[in-house]
């Protein structure tokens, strides 16, 4: 796999539509590491990688300017220097569009209801994406599920969004993804093979893949064992951390998806940077990881 070479590479985990968590980052980490060339369009400098691991949406109320966030730094940035990752979240809110549009039927709390006993997006903080389309529950939807199309302005950029990323800083090899490696992948050749298999996966039509539950939820590409999903990194701790790394010829290993209380290092070379920003898990503080030649901060 081709390993990009950056002078400094920045994390953010889970941000769940808490979007002063997003922003107050951003200004963080330009005052103290100058990434941005432009702040006002987020064009970064030369030389910055910049990662946000996955599950921008949902729980918090701020999504949709999440969302603004980061296609604003992927329009305005080289697809090596900003890297935007599929989470778990942004693959149940694809699974559950046909839901959508069934509670896009229904009026008021009903609807809502409708949605969140019958859908794992809605009972995954889903409804409060989707509350933030209109006042009106029934807009809400109509307007959710047509932005969430393939031909959608949000439904186009989700789909685009990546499995892994990837950056080397004085020659460490960093890998970055939402939630682990499943045991599956053993190699950096297997993790070639998943990126590969995946790509095309997400290229095929909901038809084609058996509809979207079942593409973006039930297929083992992106279900429950899955990189968007793994979970055996927390679970195992440092021992088995530092036999992942090797196996798969990584250095680093940064992933999201499970809330602590702070950052996570396990052997030195896996971290866990989600630490529960958005106040459905108490408004922690926002925090980020970067690795610089002089070390990881």
């Amino acid at each position: 796999m081709y390993i990009p070479e950056h002078d400094i590479s920045i994390a953010i985990g889970d941000i769940h539509g808490h979007a002063p968590a997003l922003e107050a980052l951003l200004r963080g980490l330009d005052s103290e590491y100058k990434i941005f060339l432009n702040p006002r369009n987020l064009r970064l400098n030369n030389g910055v990688c910049l990662v946000q691991t996955g599950d921008k949406i949902d729980r918090g109320s701020q999504s949709l300017r999440v969302i603004e966030i980061c296609k604003a730094l992927s329009e305005n940035n080289d697809p090596n220097n900003f890297q935007d990752l599929f989470g778990n979240h942004e693959l149940l809110a694809l699974a559950e569009i046909n839901r959508a549009r069934e509670a896009a039927k229904l009026n008021g709390e009903e609807a809502y209801r409708h949605y969140q006993e019958r859908s794992i997006h809605g009972c995954n903080g889903g409804v409060a994406f989707i509350k933030e389309f209109s006042d009106d529950a029934q807009n809400a939807f109509k307007k959710y599920t047509e932005r969430m199309s393939r031909e959608g302005d949000i439904g186009s950029w989700m789909r685009a969004l990546r499995p892994i990323a990837l950056s080397q800083v004085s020659g460490k090899k960093i890998l970055f993804i939402h939630g682990g490696i499943p045991r599956e992948i053993n190699s950096g050749l297997d993790l070639e093979k998943y990126v590969g298999f995946f790509e095309d996966h997400i290229e095929q039509s909901s038809a084609v893949a058996g509809g979207p539950t079942t593409k973006y939820f039930r297929n083992e590409l992106v279900g429950g064992h899955s990189i968007f999903w793994d979970r055996q990194i927390p679970k195992a701790g440092a021992e088995n951390a530092k036999s992942l790394v090797e196996k798969i010829g990584m250095d680093y290993i940064v992933i999201g998806h499970t809330p602590q209380p702070d950052i996570i290092n396990y052997g030195n070379c896996v971290f866990n940077i989600d630490v529960g920003m958005t106040p459905h898990y108490g408004e922690r503080e926002p925090a980020a990881i970067i690795f610089k030649p002089a070390g990881i901060f």
